[in-house]
């Protein structure tokens, strides 16, 4: 059976647990879009990714700045920061360039099946075998990587302590301290 894979064009999008990237691009008149690759298809949106990014983090509880000061607490000193999106649908980005740009590409953590090098690039392969070639070496995207591998775990970490699972105090990537 042959997989359908759709393209669709709309005016915003929220980045869901299926979203695999969102990858920008200028349309002929100058303006910042972005494409949204999904598990199931893309999605040509009509705003750049920093405004999609940012509309998600509001859809799911927070916006961007908040996630982005919260990612600063746990990972101290570093740059390049991902951003967890949504804990309950494990749905954390990863920046391709400074997090700051709205035109900086974006991955989800939870779809990176292998990372190649490709001369001064990489090319990622997703869970469902699409490959895309990202301007960005297999090393600082690795780095990256487990940046947002740190992000999450502490996240998670969080969320057991939270529910009693996990013995407080013991494993936390910062002090609860730092937060007041």
């Amino acid at each position: 059976m042959k997989k359908v894979y759709s393209i669709t064009v709309c005016t915003g999008g929220i980045i869901t647990d299926s979203t695999m990237g969102i990858f920008p691009h200028y349309t002929s008149t100058g303006h910042i879009h972005c494409q949204m690759l999904d598990k199931y298809g893309e999605k040509l949106v009509e705003k750049d990714t920093r405004f999609v990014l940012n509309t998600s983090c509001i859809y799911y509880g927070s916006d961007f700045n908040g996630r982005l000061e919260s990612a600063r607490h746990i990972l101290i000193g570093k740059k390049n920061l991902p951003i967890m999106v949504s804990l309950s649908l494990g749905i954390c980005m990863i920046p391709l360039s400074s997090p700051m740009k709205n035109d900086t590409p974006w991955i989800s953590l939870k779809y990176i099946e292998d990372i190649q090098p490709n001369g001064a690039g990489s090319i990622i392969t997703f869970q469902n075998d699409v490959k895309v070639e990202v301007n960005i070496t297999k090393n600082v995207l690795e780095d990256r990587r487990n940046k947002a591998s740190r992000l999450f775990s502490t996240y998670y970490y969080r969320k057991m302590m939270g529910r009693g699972d996990i013995d407080s105090g013991f494993g936390v990537a910062e002090k609860p301290g730092d937060y007041y």
